[in-house]
């Protein structure tokens, strides 16, 4: 008989309040054509807290570098492409890796009590054994797939770098174009209310002429329809401007309704824009646009992945090594004293898949065609 029989129970009876605690009455949506709700209490959003946390200064118009500035600490677009690139620095990092041997080292505690029979102990056992041990484990050689592994995760953080520089880049030609977009709407603010002024005007000179019989009805309520027309543009003024704020201020990294005044720009703004031969702005653009220099760092990673599938389709090298060191105790033995036991092996190891249902085969089928598909997206994207 094996005492451990006794804490079955216990142990069953754990696990059945483990997977109660773990259970929630959280279902799908119970029809086709009624909106889920939740039958559970969702937890507050404390990310749209810290946003409205944000204080901007109101004391004075903010010019365009002091905007640009604010952006650059709050827009979120540049934090998440600086968060890709660091994740994939990471990864380069865990690609690397594969370079160093694997070590893993463990522990045991072994406890074994047998009770044969309960009136005799000669054959009863009842032992202690514990004690570490260690592998390590190293890829000596396959064809190429580690190193590509590694071309494709370094090419993948460049591309990652790239992508950060052209947010970067948006960041600043959003807060630029938002910003002249509020001030062209204030502008044709004024001009909506000297239209409205000037309307107003005629129509009530329009409307003391035909009192006095020196206009046509028809004088006076074309003067009226252009005044009530200019009212009506002045509303549309004055929501452009509210639009054009609040476009500015989620550009800046604020809610809408954030309150703050923009100043007036500084200097001339350029009308022309200087004649140069297209050939050269378009050599220009694919040599330093941080999008294309990023696609062409995604097809190298690519095509470095290709060769890494293509690794799988060969064996692989391995040496492996361990070593155990275990000490045995026999409580309540008195004929039995304490011992230990070790062992090692060493090993070289090669490992083909043979056959596995053309997974490998696929899969740097798979590898080479998104490699093709990315190469068609750098060319329309140079294209473009």
């Amino acid at each position: 008989m094996i005492n451990s029989i006794k804490f079955i129970p216990f142990m069953l009876f754990m696990l059945a309040i483990l997977s109660v605690a773990g259970c929630q009455t959280l279902k799908a949506p119970s029809t086709m054509y009624e909106e889920w709700k939740p039958t559970v209490t969702m937890p507050p959003d404390g990310v749209w807290g810290s946003v409205l946390e944000q204080k901007i200064d109101s004391s004075k118009p903010l010019a365009l570098v002091e905007l640009v500035d604010i952006a650059l600490h709050n827009n979120p677009s540049t934090r998440q492409a600086w968060d890709a690139a660091r994740a994939a620095e990471a990864k380069k990092r865990q690609a690397e890796s594969a370079l160093y041997p694997e070590v893993t080292v463990s522990a045991s505690l072994d406890k074994d009590r047998v009770v044969s029979h309960p009136k005799s102990s000669l054959y009863n056992v009842n032992s202690l054994g514990y004690g570490p041990s260690a592998e390590i484990t190293y890829l000596i050689l396959d064809f190429g797939g580690r190193a590509a592994t590694i071309d494709a995760a370094y090419e993948a953080m460049i591309a990652a770098n790239f992508q950060f520089n052209q947010a970067f880049q948006d960041l600043l030609l959003a807060v630029e174009t938002s910003y002249y977009e509020l001030h062209s709407s204030y502008s044709s603010l004024k001009a909506a209310e000297a239209d409205l002024e000037n309307a107003k005007t005629s129509f009530v000179a329009a409307r003391q002429r035909y009192e006095v019989g020196l206009a046509a009805r028809l004088d006076m309520l074309q003067a009226k329809s252009n005044y009530e027309n200019s009212l009506f543009n002045l509303e549309v003024a004055k929501g452009g401007v509210k639009t054009a704020k609040a476009n500015l201020a989620k550009t800046i990294g604020f809610p809408a309704d954030t309150p703050f005044e923009i100043a007036e720009p500084t200097g001339e703004i350029p009308r022309e824009i200087a004649e140069e031969n297209v050939s050269l702005l378009i050599k220009e653009a694919i040599e330093k646009r941080p999008d294309i220099a990023s696609l062409q760092a995604s097809l190298r990673a690519k095509q470095a992945l290709t060769k890494a599938a293509n690794s799988d389709l060969w064996p692989k090298l391995n040496s492996d090594g361990s070593a155990d060191l275990t000490w045995y105790k026999f409580p309540g033995a008195q004929n039995l004293r304490a011992e230990h036991q070790y062992g090692y092996t060493a090993a070289l190891t090669i490992d083909w898949d043979v056959f596995d249902g053309f997974y490998n085969l696929n899969k740097a089928r798979e590898a080479r065609i998104e490699a093709e598909a990315e190469r068609s997206r750098l060319i329309e994207a140079e294209l473009e």
